[in-house]
C-alpha cells in the first residue's frame, strides 16, 4: 500500500500533522508513507522512522498554476492507494484531485 499525506503549511502544522504518518505506520506497518511538505519544513521531520519519503512542495509550485498542475500530475507515477489532505486548501485540493490516488480523504 502506498499512502500520500499532504500538509504544505508551516513548521508547527507539519510537525503536528506528522502524527498522522505515525498512526498510519502503526495501522499499516508495510505501507509506504510519503509526506508532502513545504521545502522550509524538512528539518522538523528528519529522523522520523514513520515517513518513508518526503515530497517537497517548492515555492514555484505555490506561485504558478502551471507548475502546481504539472507537479500534481507528476505524482501520478507513484500510484497512491490513499491520499490524505491534512491541509485542505485550494492548492492541496488540486493535488489530491490530479495525483490519481485510488482513495482520497480530506481532513
Amino acid at each position: 500500500m502506498k499512502i500520500l499525506v499532504i500538509q504544505n503549511k508551516m513548521i508547527g502544522d507539519v510537525l503536528i500533522s506528522s502524527i498522522i504518518c505515525n498512526n498510519l505506520k502503526k495501522a499499516y506497518p508495510n505501507a509506504q508513507i510519503d509526506y508532502l511538505v513545504n521545502d522550509n519544513t524538512i528539518d522538523v521531520l528528519k529522523g522520523n522512522p514513520n515517513i518513508d519519503s518526503l515530497i517537497i512542495f517548492e515555492k514555484k509550485h505555490q506561485n504558478s498554476t502551471y507548475e502546481l498542475i504539472k507537479f500534481a500530475l507528476g505524482l501520478r507515477k507513484n500510484k497512491y492507494d490513499l491520499v490524505i489532505d491534512a491541509y485542505s486548501k485550494l492548492q492541496s485540493w488540486i493535488i489530491v484531485l490530479l495525483c490519481g490516488g485510488k482513495r482520497k480523504n480530506f481532513i
